[in-house]
């Protein structure tokens, strides 16, 4: 048990260093407009004051040319690209309650960190429920919509 608090004060000490506010979106209905075609999502959104950023800025990737996977050559051909994905980490204790009980995060979820949107690539949880480890990729395209609102995202 002394272990698990070392932990906890650990995450204090790097939500102090490292925090930053987020918002946490999580999609409330999702509607389709059959006539138009459009879709209509409407948010929650929970304002948390301290999530743990990790400064992983960038992360190198390597995709493979489809000539080289389809002939199996001998030389790699490809071309590396930088993939914008940040760790986040989120205290248990700072994810929202409603009627009592703790949201559950899943990927369908969003994060908006210093008016970028991030989008859920990869979810850990912490053990004994301690927090989460995020994994979130950039999505640069995606504009941030008002909150709790339906909103028209075609």
């Amino acid at each position: 048990m002394n272990n698990l608090r070392h932990v906890e004060l650990i995450l204090y000490k790097l939500e102090r260093q490292w925090g930053l506010p987020v918002t946490l979106r999580k999609p409330v209905s999702n509607e389709n407009d059959v006539t138009t075609g459009r879709s209509i999502i409407t948010w929650q959104d929970f304002d948390l004051r301290r999530v743990i950023r990790l400064p992983s800025d960038q992360l190198r990737a390597f995709i493979h040319d489809l000539a080289h996977i389809n002939a199996s050559k001998n030389f790699a051909y490809g071309t590396y690209y930088e993939a914008n994905v940040k760790i986040f980490i989120i205290r248990q204790k700072d994810i929202p309650k409603i009627d009592g009980e703790r949201q559950e995060i899943n990927s369908s979820w969003t994060l908006v960190c210093e008016d970028k949107n991030y989008e859920i690539v990869d979810i850990q949880e912490a053990e004994n429920h301690m927090g989460y480890l995020i994994k979130a990729k950039n999505v640069d395209s995606s504009p941030i919509i008002p909150t709790s609102r339906g909103t028209d995202v075609s």
